[in-house]
């Protein structure tokens, strides 16, 4: 029988091994840092070309649309800042998981923007987020991105890093509240 071996080493541990998580840490976010202001500049371009405008089934046989916005934006936020807080928790290799993951994403979701052009429908209510606004200096409200949903990416992602199950629930929930009320 083997005996389970124990460390007592802490989960930020500074020591002369951890400089290349150090390192991987900076890399990673500045990573997200390139992503998020490589999706701005292509959402950025999106919104000033003509694109498709895709007729929806689905939508057809919805009433009309209600304003989800600050509804939209409290779960999904509120998800990412708790997954970001536990994820801390669970050491720099966590971090760096998370933040390539979450670069990945943000990559894959500008490349669809930037390869599938498409118009907004008229009927479409404006997702409005308070941090995107903050962030845009233009203050434009992204209407062409409508291909690849970053609320519910996000939320998903979120979802399949999580490693607590009550946490994996929550997250389920939310990405599935998210998914409806975007319709």
């Amino acid at each position: 029988m083997k005996a389970k071996i124990q460390s007592n080493k802490p989960v930020w541990d500074i020591s002369a091994s951890a400089s290349k998580q150090i390192i991987g840490l900076v890399v990673s976010l500045s990573l997200v840092v390139f992503a998020l202001w490589s999706a701005l500049m292509v959402i950025q371009y999106a919104e000033s070309r003509p694109g498709i405008l895709l007729y929806d089934p689905i939508h057809a046989l919805l009433p009309p649309p209600v304003d989800w916005s600050m509804s939209i934006f409290a779960a999904t936020h509120s998800a990412i800042f708790m997954s970001i807080g536990i994820t801390i928790f669970e050491g720099i290799p966590r971090v760096i998981w998370f933040s390539l993951a979450y670069a990945l994403l943000t990559f894959l979701r500008a490349a669809s923007i930037y390869f599938v052009p498409l118009d907004p429908p008229a009927e479409m209510i404006l997702l409005v987020d308070p941090i995107f606004a903050f962030a845009n200096p233009d203050h434009f409200v992204a209407t062409r991105d409508l291909f690849f949903s970053g609320h519910c990416s996000t939320l998903f992602m979120l979802y399949l890093l999580a490693q607590k199950k009550w946490f994996k629930r929550f997250l389920l929930f939310l990405n599935i509240f998210v998914a409806v009320t975007i319709l």
